[in-house]
């Protein structure tokens, strides 16, 4: 499959069928409905995109299949490493367009950072993805290559894998795409992946969130939040900032929900670092169960800002675990590798 390519397949690609609309295909083909939970076996639990290996289904049919649907998954076009084993890949699509993901290795488990978009309408001021714009969305099979690309990383079959929406794009732009993967994520048939082994990153649309959570409720969420003042967080989110207020996103969270909500809160020097900030901010969230995520702000090309320093980031961190909050301070991997927090897309856009 190259990029460019137009699918000569009527039933489209095997990836963005779900598994009642690949069913009702099968049967009007005049295969049994229970093939579609055959062909999702293969491919998600065998993870075997190559339909003439399907051995528990007929030849006949394996023919048709092939016949009728592409099963081909999106191309690497380019694989980063760093010295940590961090992994970061440039999916090029079937209209050209690129997309980035990262597998983040670690004891007994392995994280896979998957986007939802190509570039991103949110324009976050300390984020790459942002100043790229928005191309369009990632359909859910597209979604899903990531994880199935990704995935042959892992070290052992058995080995836990832990799903972040956190790369290209707001997953809640792309409701449909970013349920129907979710769907397959965590069903039988599908990849069966703990639904609290994944979770959601988003700067607070709330009525597809509200919908998301009803659906999946035990996904967890990340809020991109980032500020405790409006001001700050029209300064750094402008865009985000006009969907809600801080007031309307934390009575949100106030309730009550199967997991914690996390706070993403980036550190950027000068900006949102200072005592003021954060005892404004430990003020507002120490009613709210969850955590916050201190994330010193990663450099990216054309920004001006820059992480604290560290007496500075101590001096915001002892600030907050004083109040009673529980924090963290994530220490970005694949910095050196462009794929940590704001920096994917730089070579995503465009056509090859």
């Amino acid at each position: 499959m190259n990029a460019g390519d137009k699918p000569a397949f009527p039933g489209g690609w095997l990836y963005d069928l779900d598994r009642v609309t690949l069913g009702r295909h099968l049967v009007a083909m005049g295969l049994p409905d229970y093939a579609a939970t055959q062909v999702f076996q293969w491919l998600y639990k065998q993870r075997e995109p190559e339909i003439s290996n399907w051995t528990n289904i007929a030849r006949a049919h394996r023919k048709v299949l092939a016949e009728t649907f592409c099963s081909t998954l999106p191309r690497v076009e380019k694989e980063s490493r760093d010295s940590a084993g961090t992994r970061k890949i440039l999916l090029r699509l079937l209209d050209g367009k690129g997309v980035e993901a990262v597998w983040i290795p670690g004891e007994g488990r392995s994280t896979i950072c998957i986007s939802t978009q190509v570039g991103c309408v949110m324009g976050c001021s300390f984020c790459a993805t942002g100043a790229m714009g928005f191309e369009r969305n990632l359909s859910m099979g597209e979604i899903l290559a990531q994880v199935l690309v990704l995935a042959r990383f892992q070290s052992e079959a058995g080995e836990r894998l832990n799903i972040v929406f956190m790369g290209m794009g707001e997953p809640l732009l792309n409701p449909r795409a970013v349920m129907g993967a979710l769907a397959v994520m965590t069903g039988d048939p599908g990849m069966r992946i703990p639904d609290r082994h994944i979770t959601i990153s988003t700067v607070g649309l709330l009525e597809p969130l509200a919908e998301l959570e009803q659906r999946f409720p035990r996904v967890r969420i990340s809020l991109s939040l980032h500020a405790a003042d409006e001001a700050t967080r029209r300064r750094l989110m402008p865009k985000a900032a006009l969907l809600h207020s801080i007031d309307q996103l934390l009575a949100y969270f106030s309730q009550p929900r199967h997991f914690p909500v996390t706070f993403e809160y980036v550190l950027i020097r000068g900006i949102n670092t200072s005592r003021a900030h954060a005892r404004r901010l430990a003020a507002r969230l120490a009613p709210i169960p969850g955590k916050i995520n201190l994330i010193p702000v990663n450099p990216v090309p054309g920004c001006p800002f820059a992480a604290p320093s560290p007496a500075e980031e101590d001096t915001f961190l002892r600030i907050l675990v004083s109040a009673g909050l529980s924090v963290t301070v994530r220490r970005s991997r694949g910095r050196d590798i462009q794929s940590a927090c704001g920096q994917l897309a730089g070579e995503a856009g465009g056509r090859v």
